[in-house]
Parts: structure tokens; C-alpha cells; sequence
């Protein structure tokens, strides 16, 4: 039976993974940290031993359909399910590329990802969601030299 997404299973799939786990990609002369599909195929296991892909897709033979190089898929982690794309010259490779994707929009390996620190931003978005809850007072207008 698939397990419902809970703060738990979110924090287990956002968990950093180990440098042993991060490789390197050269990318527009630069060296790009990336966790691999086998260590993104263990941590879905670890948190959804049911977890599934399907292409978004078929083409006219019931083959997943390329957009380009491109492949579209959903998958569903906890009964929640979110879309991915990957790329590559083989259907293999996209379908890994795309399950990484896929699996970075519920947060794994997501600090490898962002271009920023996401503690940080993190953070800051809790604040304004908490500022924004807080129903507003009249110190609150005359602090901002409203009547």
C-alpha cells in the first residue's frame, strides 16, 4: 500500500546525500554536482517503495513519446505526483534524466540544484508567510504613516 506524503517522508526525500553519492558533470566549462539515477532510485525506494513513473505520453506504436529530445513524465511519490522532463540521445537516458528531475520538485537532491542558499531563502519565505498570516493592527498602518 503507497504511503501518504507526511513531513517526514518530505524531509527523508529532501535529506542531503553524501559527497560519496555527488558526482561531477562538465557543463559550459564548469563542474556541475549531480547525484546519479541509482542514488535517485534509492532514496524514492527508501521513502515510497511503491513510487511509480509514466510517461505523459505514447506514441502511435504505445511507446513513451519523445518531444524532440525531450521526454515528459509524471511521478508519483506518497500518492502525490509531479511532472519531469529529461533529455539525452537514448530513451534511457532521458528516462533517467527525467525521473532526477521529477524527483527534484519533491526535493531530492535540490541543494545541488539551487543557485542559492535555500536555508536562506527558506527562511525568509516562513517569515513573510507568517507576517502575511498576521492579521494586520492599527500600530501596523500607523507604523507605515497610514491613517
Amino acid at each position: 500500500m503507497t504511503q501518504n506524503m507526511t513531513p517526514e517522508n518530505a524531509a527523508a526525500l529532501r535529506k542531503p546525500f553524501p559527497k560519496s553519492a555527488i558526482g561531477k558533470l562538465p557543463k559550459g566549462g564548469a563542474q556541475l554536482d549531480y547525484v546519479g539515477h541509482a542514488a535517485t532510485t534509492d532514496r524514492l525506494l527508501e521513502v515510497d517503495p511503491e513510487w511509480t513513473w509514466e510517461p505523459v505520453a505514447f506514441d502511435e506504436n504505445g511507446l513513451p513519446a519523445m518531444q524532440g529530445r525531450n521526454l515528459w513524465i509524471k511521478l508519483t511519490v506518497c500518492g502525490v505526483t509531479r511532472y519531469g522532463v529529461g533529455d539525452g540521445t537514448s530513451i534511457k537516458e532521458c528516462i533517467g534524466d527525467a525521473i532526477r528531475n521529477a524527483a527534484m520538485r519533491f526535493g531530492v537532491a535540490l541543494d545541488l540544484w539551487a543557485k542559492e542558499d535555500l536555508e536562506q531563502v527558506t527562511t525568509g519565505a516562513d517569515k513573510l508567510r507568517a507576517t502575511l498570516a498576521r492579521r494586520a493592527t492599527p500600530e501596523d498602518f500607523k507604523a507605515a504613516g497610514k491613517p
